[in-house]
């Protein structure tokens, strides 16, 4: 038997060891044992430390304890980080599910073709350029929208940009904090969704191999409308709301504060105007309290200017204090605009859907480059992945495709 060598302990030891020793006593003679018994209690140990072997047995007694506590906490520590483990394997689970998948039109017939597609396949990286440069070059940008004629011309045009432009994804590997502007149908909402997936699938290209040990966090403003900015414990909810009751206590702020945080913000100009320095203090005060977290933020270049259309400087002036690396999309090169074509129909063929079985779709995606090459008025419809996703779903269903029937079904995107 062990106990502690305390009075209360010891006495409650010594009640139990006998516990029918008052059976027949009043209640005086009861409320006497139990004095005696304290008193007992109470001589025995201050007399045990000098009797011999105490010491010896006392250590040993507090060994064993100690053992025991130990390996309790290490078990209660394997169960914790067990618990961690099965949670963001589920939440990765669920990121890929609801995020690999292309962006919806809200055209029906189209959304057909979108709907089982796979985001990771058809994503084409593009380039983009340091914000603030735009005005360096817009003369040479000016120029290269002119050369849209031959592919010779088009070669030319490439080489123009590259001087000033690089691939995004490789532009992200070097800073922990990017805002990145477009405008409608530019790319920027895949771009988040394409970081998160990945992130999630842990199966970033070279460039960015370092983020497969991150967790993305996705929140999309737009659905944030009224709402205020979510506190970090609500982050999971915003796309895994079925099992985010069941996240491990502290999980999300040990993400952000260890920087296995991916934070991707999508939208600020989705917010109304009235509600976007409420959105601005939030994030200010985020990146401060968590500033090993990785921060990618998407706007309209029209999200980020005053009431007056002037630059919003209060903005401007945080994201430089706080190294944020500003960056503007690029329109899409005739090399991007070629890759996109043949990944969007492989992301179409890997759907398997049963209304293309007996469509080469390889071939169709050869068909279009083709006509796209000798059609210039085509390519001059459009210049952001949204619109040439459109371009491919309607050559899908019609297997044709003309300049004005095009413009016809184009989404007016401003």
């Amino acid at each position: 038997m062990s106990f502690s060598l305390d009075v209360k302990s010891l006495t409650l030891n010594l009640r139990n060891a006998y516990p029918e020793a008052c059976k027949h006593f009043n209640r005086n003679e009861t409320a006497l044992y139990e004095r005696m018994l304290e008193e007992v209690s109470r001589g025995i140990i201050e007399v045990a430390p000098q009797l011999q072997g105490f010491t010896l047995a006392a250590t040993t007694e507090s060994l064993q304890r100690l053992e025991e506590i130990i390996d309790h906490f290490q078990t209660s520590k394997e169960q914790s980080q067990r618990d961690k483990n099965e949670f963001e394997r589920k939440y990765r689970q669920v990121i890929i599910r609801e995020l690999d998948r292309m962006e919806m039109f809200g055209l029906p017939r189209m959304d057909d073709f979108t709907a089982q597609q796979s985001l990771s396949i058809a994503y084409v990286t593009l380039s983009a350029i340091q914000h603030g440069r735009e005005e360096q070059n817009q003369q040479a940008e000016i120029i290269s929208r002119r050369l849209t004629e031959e592919i010779a011309v088009h070669v030319q045009q490439e080489k123009i940009t590259s001087l000033h432009t690089s691939p995004v994804d490789e532009t992200l590997a070097t800073c922990r904090r990017i805002v990145i502007r477009g405008g409608a149908g530019a790319g920027k909402s895949t771009l988040l969704q394409w970081l998160a997936v990945r992130a999630a699938k842990q199966d970033f290209p070279p460039a960015l191999a370092p983020w497969n040990r991150l967790i993305p966090f996705f929140i999309r403003l737009r659905s944030l409308v009224d709402k205020g900015f979510p506190t970090p414990e609500e982050f999971p909810k915003l796309i895994a709301r079925n099992i985010a009751d069941t996240m491990p206590k502290g999980w999300v702020h040990q993400c952000l504060e260890e920087g296995y945080a991916l934070v991707l913000i999508d939208g600020v100009d989705e917010l109304p105007r009235n509600q976007r320095q409420d959105f601005f203090d939030a994030l200010a005060n985020l990146v401060a309290d968590f500033p090993y977290a990785r921060y990618v933020v998407t706007s309209r270049p029209a999200g980020l200017k005053d009431g007056q259309g002037e630059k919003w400087q209060d903005w401007e002036t945080w994201t430089e204090q706080a190294q944020f690396l500003n960056l503007s999309l690029q329109s899409m090169s005739p090399t991007d605009i070629e890759q996109f074509i043949s990944q969007w129909h492989e992301a179409l063929a890997a759907a398997r859907r049963s209304e293309d079985q007996q469509i080469n779709l390889q071939s169709r995606a050869t068909d279009l480059k083709r006509l796209l090459r000798q059609r210039p008025e085509l390519r001059r419809l459009a210049t952001t992945p949204l619109l040439y996703a459109m371009i491919c779903a309607l050559y899908r269903e019609r297997g044709e495709i003309s300049a004005y029937r095009t413009y016809q079904a184009l989404p007016r995107v401003h």
